[in-house]
């Protein structure tokens, strides 16, 4: 039987507990924002049941709560894997990328998730919100750098031969 980490502030007996069990404890902990303490449960849920999106969801929640941005990628991730269909795996990872400031990013996966969701809230809010993003972004750049039409993701134009200067006028007769 899967059991937690020997650190964790449990005192109830867990011998009898399953994943639900586990799961719920885990929201526990997250509803005070002991972050650690709910990653250790969800964690322990996922070794009883591996194949439960569920679980990957919340734990992704929790690692985004940490700040710990590659593992709410992953852990969303495997929400996809599991059931592409489900909107809340794309919706965990956008917020995962958007928290990243990855606003790009996070733009084609909310896109991803309308593909199967078109009318999901927290998909179409999300996909607001990291464009919303992305743009300013590329405008505080695109005027640092003098470049109204700035965009991140556009090739890069620095080791570009430089034009011939402009011919000097030819002297008057």
């Amino acid at each position: 039987r899967p059991q937690p980490p020997s650190a964790m502030p449990i005192t109830e007996d867990t011998s009898e507990w399953d994943a639900t069990a586990w799961k719920n404890k885990g929201n526990e902990f997250f509803k005070q924002q002991e972050w650690n303490e709910a990653v250790a449960c969800y964690s322990t849920a996922i070794e009883w049941e591996p194949r439960n999106k569920v679980h990957f969801s919340n734990r992704s929640t929790a690692y985004t709560k940490m700040e710990d941005y590659g593992k709410a990628k992953l852990d969303a991730d495997m929400c996809i894997d599991l059931d592409p269909a489900w909107p809340k795996g794309w919706w965990r990872k956008g917020t995962a990328q958007l928290e990243a400031q990855e606003y790009k990013d996070a733009i084609k996966t909310f896109e991803r998730g309308l593909e199967y969701h078109p009318t999901d809230t927290n998909l179409v809010e999300g996909k607001k919100k990291a464009v919303q993003f992305a743009a300013a972004l590329d405008s505080v750049i695109g005027a640092t750098y003098g470049n109204d039409n700035f965009d991140i993701d556009a090739p890069s134009t620095r080791n570009s031969a430089p034009s011939a200067p402009a011919p000097a006028p030819a002297p008057a007769p």
